[in-house]
């Protein structure tokens, strides 16, 4: 009894344990603007990856957004984005998508404001798939884009 215990106890701790987000890798792909115009400071996450964070710091305020992209063989664009995460959640976004010609590949994407409660989502769940108007994607490596929200809500 004392040994399943001891196996129980290890499980739950490795399963606990390899839940924990480790942010502190992500924190080099950051990247930091300032302009020096208008006193706003922008930062970005890598803006080839299929999601990228901004976070807009002005002297009147502070914003973020998110830029989803994929690709596909067709064009269309419309409106609508879907963000699925791991807890069943829904993000939708009643925003216009846009389709660019890119080496032989139509490249649709969207881009939108986050809000209070879409970041606190993002933060604690991570993104399973993506829908761009009528395309699909599963997000591969989602903790990195848990990451980078949250290492850019601390950031400053």
């Amino acid at each position: 009894m004392k040994n399943f215990v001891l196996v129980l106890f290890c499980i739950m701790y490795q399963t606990t344990f390899s839940q924990e987000l480790n942010v502190e890798k992500y924190r080099k792909d950051i990247r930091i603007i300032d302009d020096k115009f208008t006193g706003e400071k922008r930062l970005l996450s890598p803006l080839l990856e299929p999601i990228s964070f901004m976070k807009v710091i002005s002297p009147k305020d502070t914003l973020y957004f998110i830029s989803l992209r994929t690709v596909a063989s067709t064009y269309s664009t419309g409106n609508g984005v879907i963000i699925l995460l791991e807890n069943g959640d829904k993000i939708t976004k009643n925003v216009e998508t846009e389709s660019k010609l890119k080496n032989s590949q139509w490249e649709h994407s969207a881009m939108d404001y986050l809000s209070i409660e879409e970041m606190e989502l993002l933060k604690k769940y991570n993104i399973t798939d993506v829908r761009i108007y009528i395309h699909d994607f599963s997000v591969s490596n989602p903790e990195k884009y848990r990451a980078y929200i949250t290492l850019m809500e601390t950031m400053k």
